[in-house]
């Protein structure tokens, strides 16, 4: 018997020093990325083709949520966490505050996909499993909205030669189809009732609600605005 509990702990992952799991937490969040490190996000998708920006926001960008979350599930103390959420809650409340001043749609979108994968790595950083169930649903929902968005700026750009929003005027008449569903695709990122988003918002303040209070009041007017 003590022979097969011996067998048994050795599958259990040692915990990793604090200061490991803070600088992983750190080396990771870039690849997220999270607060300050996500200016190189935006210059990359403006600049890049779509394919590339489709690769880059669908996947690669995940790989550092998988690898935070590997991270801090071997964690010896909750510093790597507290760091993680906070990181991700300034880069949130940043990105949020920047899209109300931007005219370019592929930098909004890049600005919209900061928000949701800091969503993410705060889901990670708070801990507990209902708020990386959360996480997970948000992650694959973003994969989804973002490489659609990014294929509809393109196909705008084609049209009208311009990414400025003071140039797309009368797509409702010129390009009906597209222009429904970049209707559809936007109720979907600002969270529209029914929609995959505003399932992962009530998702994520319920869960919310259990750990603290001043938590949900703050992150539901962050999410709003």
């Amino acid at each position: 018997m003590a022979g097969n509990d011996a067998a048994l702990g050795a599958y259990i992952p040692t915990p990793l020093p604090t200061i490991v799991v803070v600088l992983l937490v750190l080396g990771f969040g870039v690849k997220l990325p999270i607060w300050p490190c996500f200016s190189w996000l935006l210059k990359a998708h403006v600049e890049a083709s779509v394919e590339f920006s489709i690769l880059l926001s669908g996947i690669v960008v995940k790989f550092g949520a998988l690898g935070l979350q590997r991270v801090l599930a071997n964690q010896e103390a909750g510093l790597g966490g507290f760091i993680l959420a906070a990181c991700c809650s300034l880069a949130m409340f940043e990105a949020a505050l920047r899209l109300l001043a931007q005219r370019d749609l592929k930098r909004i979108v890049a600005l919209t996909t900061v928000v949701e994968i800091n969503w993410v790595g705060l889901c990670l950083g708070l801990g507990g499993r209902q708020l990386e169930q959360v996480g997970a649903f948000v992650l694959v929902a973003h994969s989804l909205t973002t490489t659609a968005e990014f294929y509809m700026v393109e196909c705008l750009y084609k049209r009208y030669q311009t990414r400025d929003l003071g140039g797309l005027s009368g797509t409702a008449l010129r390009v009906p189809m597209l222009h429904g569903l970049i209707f559809l695709n936007v109720l979907t990122t600002i969270g529209f009732p029914g929609t995959s988003l505003f399932t992962g918002k009530v998702l994520f303040l319920t869960a919310l609600a259990q750990v603290s209070l001043g938590l949900l009041i703050t992150f539901s007017i962050l999410l709003v605005l």
